[in-house]
């Protein structure tokens, strides 16, 4: 984990109780940059829609790192495969100079805190423990106010240097941890699947997203939307970062198995779609009131790509032609590309020239 000297006796007491203090914090958290999913095991964004590559991987690795691989939002299991990439290089035995130990390299004292009475040397013990660990850490960042990228390159400088090591948000310069950090995020590409393929129904390309710059922030919301294309609705499915198994309802949702898809219901791919194409400068609620009760109110003749129309109980993504629109329908269905249908209200919370917008509570 870290390979830097170890801090006093006191200073590391601190530490582990500041990152205790997290984990109960988290275990309750409903807004904020860091939210537990449903299922506290983790759900994992899988390997369709720029999820996980699992040939990059060892074979044992594929399900720990899909299960939790999106327990709270901030981390993806290519992040987690590239974290330990540079940690261990997936060796198992692995133990660093300062007695770092297994897959994922924990202290001792912090695997006595996140590993659950597991094994350092087992890939789902150790890979749950990493992923709770993150989790803690995004938490303190948001914290102290850092946001979308920040956030994540200080949870990976304290995952080095422990938090505290690290002051703000910013990564510290103590002549590791300022080369470990883009170190890992360089990693990431590796641990991201190509998926480029083309859907059957739409002929449009299903992979991960990539902010265009020749586009305007709304143009790329829809961008975003469409790089799910093909992926089932899953309800409860969907996080700031990609696609995630959806939850249980206890009826229809159930009966259509999305406690077992990976994919995104209506709001989670428009909340996820607004993020993406603001560079992580738009957070919007995550269901569709909290949608409708955000933004700026657009008419609907005079709607432009990127703006929500929603509906009760329903929200999609207007694509900007007048004609059609992004959606997660319904159960059962794939997300697709579908003609605009009347009624509903229409939200803007992306600009057309810039990445201002209307900032509302997770």
């Amino acid at each position: 984990m870290t390979h830097l000297s170890r801090p006093p006796r006191a200073t590391r007491l601190a530490q582990l109780l500041a990152a205790l203090c997290a984990v109960l914090i988290l275990a309750g958290c409903t807004s904020g940059v860091v939210v537990i999913r449903d299922n506290a095991e983790g759900n994992g964004d899988g390997g369709a829609g720029g999820g996980l590559n699992t040939a990059a991987v060892p074979a044992e690795f594929v399900g720990p790192l899909t299960e939790f691989g999106s327990m709270c939002e901030g981390i993806s299991p290519p992040l987690l495969a590239a974290q330990i990439k540079a940690e261990s290089g997936f060796r198992k035995g692995a133990v660093s100079p300062a007695g770092a130990m297994g897959y994922t390299q924990f202290m001792p004292g912090t695997w006595a805190a996140y590993g659950d009475g597991g094994d350092p040397n087992n890939p789902r013990d150790a890979v749950k423990a990493q992923a709770k660990y993150d989790c803690a850490m995004l938490k303190i960042a948001a914290d102290r106010g850092c946001t979308g990228e920040d956030a994540v390159k200080v949870m990976l400088a304290m995952y080095n240097a422990g938090p505290g090591g690290v002051s703000g948000c910013e990564v510290p310069a103590n002549g590791e941890t300022e080369i470990y950090v883009p170190r890992i995020l360089a990693y990431v590409e590796e641990f991201t699947a190509a998926d480029g393929g083309l859907n059957a129904e739409t002929g449009s390309p299903r992979g991960p997203f990539r902010y265009d710059e020749s586009k305007t922030p709304g143009q790329n919301v829809v961008l975003a939307a469409m790089s799910q294309i093909g992926l089932p609705y899953a309800w409860g499915g969907g996080t700031l970062t990609g696609p995630s198994k959806g939850i249980t309802d206890g009826g229809t949702a159930d009966s259509h198995g999305d406690y077992n898809k990976i994919g995104f219901d209506c709001s989670g791919l428009s909340r996820y779609a607004i993020y993406q194409g603001s560079r992580g400068k738009v957070t919007i609620g995550r269901h569709t009131s909290a949608q409708e009760a955000g933004g700026t109110p657009v008419p609907l003749d005079q709607l432009q790509a990127g703006d929500l129309i929603l509906w009760p109980g329903h929200v999609a993504i207007a694509r900007g032609d007048g004609k059609t629109m992004v959606e997660a329908q319904q159960s059962g269905t794939l997300i697709k590309v579908s003609p605009l249908r009347p009624g509903g209200v229409g939200r803007r919370y992306v600009g057309t020239g810039t990445n201002a917008g209307h900032q509302d509570a997770a």
